[in-house]
């Protein structure tokens, strides 16, 4: 198995880490899923942090050339060749809507509701009210459908 690259080993961030494992565990979360989400958020937390002190940096020396505002950018994408970026052009106002922290809170919405619902469909169901314990849930597997058959047992 080749090395992971970027392994966090100070304790300052083994500590957040460790609190974020407990709370993914005890939201019911299986460790295995609970670990790589972790990387997962990590990195996009990191790449957040990062493109924020870009902005910072741009605020600090507003003389350097930057893609310059929501309406720029828009223009940009609407100026692209249409046989190449149909769909950029078609919705650039989308691609360039929202607030960084709007979409920073959409992005870590995204990945913790879908670990709520990923582990609550692995969880057993509770048994119903007459003590019985429903079939286990998991991937729906397809109905094979078999032609008639002709006239043979």
């Amino acid at each position: 198995m080749p090395p992971l690259g970027a392994v966090p080993t100070n304790l300052a961030t083994l500590r957040v880490r460790e609190g974020l494992l407990a709370i993914l565990l005890a939201g019911g979360v299986e460790a295995r899923d609970a670990a790589w989400a972790l990387d997962a958020l990590s990195l996009y937390v990191s790449a957040y942090a990062l493109e924020q002190s870009l902005v910072e940096q741009r605020r600090r020396h507003p003389d350097e050339e930057w893609v310059l505002d929501r309406g720029e950018l828009i223009r940009r994408f609407t100026a692209l060749p249409a046989d190449t970026f149909p769909h950029t052009r078609r919705h650039a106002a989308e691609l360039a809507s929202g607030t960084g922290h709007d979409r920073f809170e959409f992005t870590l919405r995204l990945v913790t509701d879908h670990l709520t619902r990923h582990g609550a469909a692995r969880r057993p169901a509770p048994p119903d009210e007459r003590g019985r314990t429903p079939a286990p849930r998991g991937p729906l597997r397809p109905v094979v459908q078999r032609p008639p058959s002709r006239g043979r047992p």
